[in-house]
């Protein structure tokens, strides 16, 4: 992708302090946890005095934005803050999402056959470097139908919320 950087270091005769501005122009990604790519990434992240920040960070799957926000203190394993995401429009269920689960939830959700739209909003929050990490994703389903493997009768119009809280899925 393309970003241009503006970093300024300096030194305090002990320990280097990096300020860092990222103006993101257009830049593909994906989280190594759920390798769904993600393009047009634009916006600005700012890591200052060890906060990494942005507002209104957007990127393109299947042409319909997705939104970011961060501000987490001490990025890395031992992190503070929050970081949200927003999925505003429904995106098409594609071979390429079914691809990005882990190896377990493919099995069932394949097994279902779906065929849907869907929009989501996430958040992921700790207050305390050491505590655990809070989980909330709402995925919204849009005009979903079913036909489960074992039992291929369809199921169409479906309408409704997937939650994730910690780890623990509710229909």
């Amino acid at each position: 992708g393309r970003f241009d950087a503006d970093v300024d270091l300096s030194f305090d005769g002990r320990q280097w302090r990096p300020d860092i501005v990222l103006q993101c122009h257009d830049v593909s990604f994906t989280y190594y946890r759920f390798p769904y790519r993600l393009s047009g990434g634009q916006g600005t992240w700012e890591y200052r005095d060890g906060k990494l920040t942005t507002q209104d960070f957007h990127a393109v799957v299947h042409g319909r934005p997705v939104v970011f926000h961060a501000d987490l203190a001490n990025p890395g394993e031992n992190f503070t803050g929050m970081f949200s995401f927003q999925v505003p429009q429904p995106v098409p269920l594609d071979e390429e999402f079914l691809a990005a689960l882990p190896a377990r939830p493919q099995a069932i959700v394949r097994s279902l056959q779906p065929r849907c739209e869907w929009t989501a909003t996430g958040r992921f929050e700790r207050t305390h470097p050491t505590g655990p990490i809070t989980r909330s994703v709402d995925i919204d389903i849009h005009r979903g139908s079913v036909q489960y493997t074992p039992f291929p009768y369809p199921l169409t119009g479906i309408h409704g919320q997937l939650r994730w809280r910690d780890d623990r899925w509710e229909v």
